[in-house]
């Protein structure tokens, strides 16, 4: 969501596989402003509520960011409310939900930001760390 240099925030798109004789194409539905550095999303469902979580990341030595948005119809697509936003460990990738739990990777335990000492991450998580979505939403 960024190019060198640019720490602007990145947009986030979706789109609607069609069909048609000549194949499948994608045709963009909507666009939203996301955090830059975003590095994964997901999806929630609770009830009739759904719910998108961001990872963002910038750097081993700089916490990573997970937002909570709410999401909402609005005229032209989806809209995005920003409920919460979580300091993690350094170096949140991607995230995963499962209905009942949300899974958090980290890069930080990669052997390249662990081999020397001043390559090394502040405190590298070397687990998939789940998050049951029920304190996810608590938090907000």
């Amino acid at each position: 969501t960024y190019r060198l240099g640019d720490t602007g925030r990145g947009m986030l798109y979706s789109y609607r596989l069609e069909e048609s004789r000549k194949g499948m194409y994608l045709h963009r539905e909507s666009a939203t402003e996301i955090p830059p550095y975003a590095q994964g999303v997901t999806f929630l469902q609770e009830q009739d509520d759904a719910y998108m979580l961001l990872s963002t990341s910038c750097g081993r030595y700089n916490d990573s960011k997970i937002y909570l948005y709410q999401m909402y119809e609005a005229q032209d697509g989806p809209g995005f409310l920003e409920l919460a936003q979580y300091n993690f460990p350094p170096m949140a990738e991607e995230l995963v939900s499962d209905g009942v739990k949300t899974y958090f990777l980290f890069e930080s335990a990669a052997t390249c930001y662990g081999a020397a000492r001043y390559y090394r991450c502040t405190y590298p998580v070397d687990r998939i760390s789940a998050l049951s979505n029920q304190q996810l939403l608590a938090g907000q």
